[in-house]
């Protein structure tokens, strides 16, 4: 359970920080390995007390190669932002941190190594029960979030993508879900996540940004035939439902939606 986990854990992070690690990784697949190896020193270094409280490591070293600290240095809010969400995520997926969070920047000792090393470690040993406490306990399930029926996708009017898994990803390059061969759609440019068996699409840092039914947005819940542009693409959704719903969106300026019918 605790690997499947840590996959949608990676998913969430490769969704808000790819993007902007791409800046601060030399080669191309910088981001993508660095987020992995996180999601691994994570998995790795949790460990269960004798009352099945899961606590994962809340103090990670990154070793960075010498030429690249500077501008490692200088995404202190990037770093902030990343032990915030690992703290959010905690709390989602019910395992435990001993203390906040915590990254520190340390010059790689290797001069020659190019990549940035990541190491965890718990700020404390974890607490266990004395014995007389310790208790057969169930163990509890975590449930995973509920998948609209029989979703999928209109993609640019020609061929369907089926929506069966809890976070779909959208963009560019090869490791997305759902993959655009567009030059307007950035790598990673947009996310689906079910939440009250409901789709919400997410602009995960685009260039271009994705528009709602001709509207730019940054996040917005799906109702069936709501039109997804990501790119030049159009995403028509499509859903089984027994109850119509508004779609709420987060808009990106203020003025009125084009669509009134359709927003509040």
């Amino acid at each position: 359970m605790m690997k499947l986990i840590l996959d949608l854990i990676e998913e969430h992070l490769r969704a808000l920080f790819e993007d902007a690690l791409y800046k601060l990784t030399p080669n191309s697949d910088g981001p993508f390995n660095l987020i992995e190896q996180l999601s691994t020193t994570i998995l790795i270094n949790t460990v269960e007390n004798n009352k099945g409280i899961v606590y994962a490591p809340d103090r990670y070293r990154f070793l960075i190669p010498e030429d690249q600290m500077p501008g490692w240095r200088a995404q202190q809010d990037l770093l902030n932002q990343l032990t915030y969400e690992l703290q959010s995520l905690g709390k989602m997926y019910d395992f435990n941190f001993l203390t906040t969070p915590e990254i520190t920047l340390t010059s790689h000792p290797d001069r020659s190594n190019s990549k940035v090393i990541i190491q965890a470690e718990h700020s404390a040993p974890v607490p266990d029960l004395p014995d007389t406490a310790a208790m057969e306990q169930p163990q509890p399930t975590i449930p995973l979030p509920a998948i609209p029926a029989n979703a999928f996708l209109v993609v640019g009017g020609r061929t369907n993508y089926p929506l069966d898994k809890p976070v779909v990803n959208i963009g560019r390059h090869s490791d997305n879900d759902l993959i655009l061969d567009d030059p307007h759609v950035s790598r990673h440019h947009a996310q689906l996540r079910a939440i009250n068996r409901r789709y919400v699409a997410f602009d995960v840092g685009s260039t271009s940004g994705i528009l709602l039914n001709g509207r730019k947005v940054t996040q917005a819940t799906l109702r069936p035939g709501d039109v997804l542009r990501v790119g030049m693409v159009n995403l028509i959704y499509i859903q089984d439902t027994t109850a119509e719903q508004p779609t709420s969106a987060f808009y990106v300026d203020s003025e009125d939606p084009p669509f009134g019918d359709k927003h509040p």
